[in-house]
């Protein structure tokens, strides 16, 4: 998307030139192009979703707060995030890319927060298929609060209608393995009274939890098992011990089956190695890039749908295992049809594509293993 497809109207002004913001991105390829389109005269301090901290945020008392999103699946990483973004006067949501399927945002506030200090809400298009939200309240309110409402609208329903786990991430990293649920917190620091400020921990491999009395559960990010980390000392034993419990789960209330075609126009696709990172190629033309995380987003799913299928060789010709391993879990989940080979004989450095199998196995009775999404 280009800068002039990101400029926002010209009668909306965020905030004044010079003023203070903080900005949380997630997805973004280019978080600075962005920031630059929407933000222009703001004084900026942009963080991502990967380097988000627990603690105070870098800019004091920001005159507002911008979460800007690529997907409505990456919006959802940040939710789960709400404890650890600032409060703001003025709060400014941006998703770049929505699928087809994907209607009018709708910002899904509490009935007390809607009706006695919400004082503006503006929903615009932004470029072909992105949407800006940009609320003003009368007294500050934290930022993540307009992401969970506006992830609520996506949804339809309450969080609170289920029956979830309190859970507590250790590091703003582990995002990817609970998205989208507005009552997470950063950090597992019993409260001030003594009660378990949760009821789960996720933490790091090598972190402590700060509460023996919660159950935790070590879960590494997607960044230890890249070729580069498994390059470093001790990369190889942690390569052969590569399991599908290190693959992060699917968000399937974003990434799900739906949006099929009755008759795809496109005939079948491979997934090639380009620029670095996973690509789904038709033709000689690049239809999805998938980030060097693995994570499959619901407009990625879109773009493939007008496909028959896509074609995946084994080869190690990717991020990393848990990325490769993550990008055919999404696809098969959405129920992107994926023809490949039998999986390669067993091997440390083959492990990957065995991972993949025990995450989604489905075989037909002829040899070629076909993975789909499977209830």
């Amino acid at each position: 998307m280009t800068a002039k497809a990101l400029r926002p109207p010209g009668d909306l002004l965020f905030v004044k030139a010079g003023a203070k913001v903080a900005a949380a991105c997630a997805g973004l390829e280019d978080p600075d192009e962005v920031v630059a389109a929407l933000l222009g005269p703001a004084s900026v301090h942009a963080v991502d979703i990967e380097r988000v901290s627990a603690g105070p945020w870098p800019v004091p008392d920001p005159a507002g707060v911008a979460l800007l999103a690529r997907t409505p699946t990456d919006l959802r990483r940040l939710v789960s995030l709400r404890g650890a973004l600032p409060s703001a006067v003025r709060v400014m949501v941006a998703i770049l890319e929505t699928p087809s399927w994907f209607d009018t945002p709708q910002v899904v506030m509490s009935r007390g927060v809607g009706q006695r200090v919400l004082r503006e809400c503006r929903v615009h298009r932004l470029g072909a298929s992105g949407w800006l939200i940009t609320t003003r309240f009368s007294k500050e309110q934290p930022a993540g609060d307009v992401a969970a409402a506006i992830t609520r609208g996506m949804t339809g329903f309450h969080l609170n209608a289920h029956p979830l786990p309190a859970v507590a991430l250790g590091d703003p990293a582990l995002a990817d393995w609970w998205p989208g649920d507005p009552d997470a917190s950063c950090g597992g620091a019993p409260e001030k009274s003594g009660v378990p400020s949760a009821e789960l921990g996720l933490r790091l491999p090598d972190a402590e939890w700060p509460d023996r009395r919660v159950p935790v559960l070590a879960r590494p990010p997607w960044e230890h098992a890249t070729w580069t980390a498994i390059g470093a000392p001790g990369g190889y034993e942690r390569l052969a011990r590569l399991d599908p419990g290190q693959v992060p789960p699917v968000d399937e209330r974003s990434v799900n089956p739906r949006g099929f075609l009755r008759t795809p126009a496109k005939g079948i696709g491979d997934i090639v190695l380009a620029g670095g990172r996973w690509t789904a190629r038709l033709d000689g033309r690049d239809l999805v890039a998938f980030p060097e995380s693995g994570l499959v987003t619901d407009t990625d799913v879109d773009r493939l749908r007008r496909l028959r299928a896509l074609r995946l060789s084994w080869r190690p010709a990717h991020t990393g295992p848990i990325a490769a391993a993550r990008v055919v879990a999404g696809l098969a989940a959405a129920g992107v049809p994926l023809i490949a080979p039998s999986p390669p004989r067993p091997g440390p450095r083959r492990r990957w594509a065995r991972t993949c199998c025990r995450c989604w196995p489905a075989r037909t009775p002829t040899s070629p293993t076909i993975c789909g999404a499977r209830s």
